[in-house]
């Protein structure tokens, strides 16, 4: 996945690649037109920074970067952050490890925000019934994700996906899309 950032530049995640092919966090930045120049951002370890990410990235306002993936940690994935300190570097941090069922657990997609600064998710596992849910993380509370009592009756998809829609702001999801 890709996300574009107001300067110009691009990131995204890879499932593989990186220093230990687990998985990389990328920056693209405009070099001349239709041409880009690289930078890994953070290369995954595997074990408890998590490995494995195909997801989006979601901006906080303090200019962090967050994201999942779907394997590592405790086993079910994890949220990650990347702070950027000096000399274009980035710190990685791991705010959550999901522990699966009754937690949430492979987190495909991502995290949407909602703008109050709050980032919405879901999970292909986890939750009451170990079918997925949808949890809540508050990244300037550092705090541990909050499930919000909305479980999965089937689960159709490996990839389930959050979307807020415009104006109602009302979050919208689908286990096929």
């Amino acid at each position: 996945m890709i996300h574009a950032f107001t300067s110009g530049h691009l990131f995204g995640t890879t499932y593989y690649d990186g220093a230990y092919n687990l998985g990389a966090v990328y920056q693209l930045f405009p070099r001349q037109p239709g041409e880009w120049n690289k930078r890994v951002l953070y290369s995954f370890q595997g074990g408890s920074d998590g490995q494995n990410s195909i997801s989006n990235l979601v901006f906080d306002a303090a200019g962090n970067l967050y994201g999942t993936t779907s394997e590592g940690g405790l086993g079910s994935g994890v949220i990650f952050e990347l702070t950027p300190i000096a000399n274009a570097r980035w710190s990685e941090s791991v705010p959550h490890r999901f522990q699966g069922p009754p937690d949430a657990g492979f987190a495909y997609n991502g995290m949407v925000a909602d703008g109050s600064g709050n980032f919405y998710g879901a999970t292909v596992h986890g939750g009451v019934d170990g079918e997925g849910t949808i949890y809540q993380f508050t990244p300037n509370q550092k705090s541990r994700d909050s499930l919000l009592g909305i479980q999965a009756t089937k689960r159709y998809s490996a990839l389930p996906a959050l979307r807020f829609r415009h104006p109602a702001k009302s979050l919208t999801g689908c286990s096929v899309c």
